[in-house]
């Protein structure tokens, strides 16, 4: 158990560090994240 809470908080610190260095960056991430899930979805894309 340890294991797993050591690499969650140096994951945590990191994304710290990279949103002090690069907030736009992470954010862009979480963005790009966001769009494959929505790629994902069932719903069809009505072409315009």
């Amino acid at each position: 158990i340890e294991e797993i809470e050591k690499i969650l908080y140096l994951m945590d610190s990191r994304i710290e560090v990279l949103e002090r260095s690069n907030p736009l960056g992470v954010t862009e991430k979480y963005l790009r994240k966001d769009l494959e899930n929505l790629k994902h979805d069932d719903k069809p894309v009505k072409s315009v």
